[in-house]
């Protein structure tokens, strides 16, 4: 992070404010939202059944398909900031910043529909 954000401190802090809120809806072993979404029932002795609640109706689902396509924009800005110049010598750059354009516009429209819904 810190090399991240001697290159680009709002991609920086986007990224570290992404990575915080994975944290905290269980991308890390994380035994408060594993309690919160999960439902354990023993069935025998020695069975039992977890039942674990991804998504809570649409507005979590878009919320879900809001922070996947935020990590893949994030990812597009790293590598082009890692591998720029073999993407201008292999002609892939423009076609690469086209991709990551459309990823943006898609977020753009979903928080949209995010802020609408949320009225």
């Amino acid at each position: 992070m810190k090399m991240l954000d001697g290159n680009n401190k709002d991609l920086a802090a986007r990224i570290s404010d992404e990575y915080d809120q994975l944290v905290d809806y269980g991308a890390h072993p994380n035994v408060d939202g594993l309690a919160l979404s999960s439902d354990v029932k023993q069935l025998d002795h020695d069975k039992y059944e977890i039942i674990t609640v991804f998504a809570h109706g649409r507005e979590a689902v878009l919320l879900g398909v809001l922070d996947l396509l935020r990590c893949m924009h994030y990812v597009c800005q790293l590598l082009f900031m890692v591998i720029k110049e073999r993407l201008q010598i292999l002609g892939l750059d423009a076609e690469f910043l086209k991709t990551s354009e459309l990823i943006h516009e898609l977020i753009c429209k979903l928080e949209v529909e995010q802020n609408v819904s949320e009225t």
